[in-house]
């Protein structure tokens, strides 16, 4: 059933039973419905008044608002993560798929030249194998063109380019002082059994050259095969490889 309410001098309505209290309606407010002679006040309504008993005039509909959630802006960190920067380093040594040492350009003949005549006396470091025979080979062309003289001139860079290559493959520079300690009496003897200049040599002096001569040549022969060894690929203490 329908009832119709008066508020404030003006009819307001429909309202069901239970929507009465919700819309303000106290026992004194005039309520009417269908089959009543005249308006009333709420109270005297038998439906009306059983929602005062029981207390829902102290009930007030409050219309529930929709959840918020609370709004926060995003904020972007106030720093960006950075990446360090570092300078670009050239590997010193160029990119070399199959894990071989990278070899340096070879020593030109002129410029063995110029290395060996720079270390006239130096003896320590090392000398790869194309500075050691370009030399040799300047020391032969200048032996020649001097009639032997420039052996004179030569001697001293050539037993120090002999030391550097020994130490180029490992080896100690003393061969090179075995070298001339065999050279020496090697040559006394030579020419002590020499017929010409000493007749009267005796054979024990021959036998002791000739034994002396074997061993210098097993020497020299020892030394050479040496020389031709390629550099050590790694440093070793004599210094870094001139090659590798």
């Amino acid at each position: 059933m329908d009832y119709f309410i008066v508020r404030n001098g003006q009819q307001a309505g429909p309202f069901q039973v239970n929507q009465l209290i919700a819309e303000g309606v106290t026992p004194d407010t005039m309520v009417w419905c269908e089959g009543m002679a005249n308006w009333t006040p709420a109270s005297n309504v038998p439906e009306v008044a059983a929602l005062f008993s029981y207390g829902a005039e102290t009930t007030q509909y409050q219309p529930q608002e929709p959840y918020q959630q609370p709004q926060q802006a995003y904020q972007q960190p106030q720093q960006a993560y950075q990446q360090p920067q570092q300078p670009y380093q050239q590997p010193q040594q160029p990119y070399n798929p199959y894990g071989q040492p990278t070899e340096a350009p070879a020593v030109g003949f002129v410029q063995a030249l110029k290395i060996c005549f720079s270390k006239y006396v130096d003896f320590s470091g090392r000398a790869r194998r194309s500075e050691y025979w370009w030399f040799v080979l300047w020391a032969i062309i200048i032996g020649v063109c001097t009639c032997g003289f420039g052996f004179l001139v030569t001697i001293l860079p050539m037993y120090a380019a002999m030391t550097r290559r020994l130490h180029d493959t490992g080896r100690s520079g003393w061969w090179v002082v075995g070298y001339i300690v065999i050279a020496i009496p090697n040559s006394i003897l030579s020419a002590m059994a020499n017929p010409v200049i000493n007749s009267d040599a005796s054979m024990g002096i021959s036998v002791l050259s000739m034994i002396l001569g074997i061993i210098f040549f097993v020497y020299c022969l020892a030394v050479f095969v040496f020389t031709l060894q390629d550099s050590q690929k790694e440093a070793n203490k004599y210094g870094p490889s001139p090659k590798y």
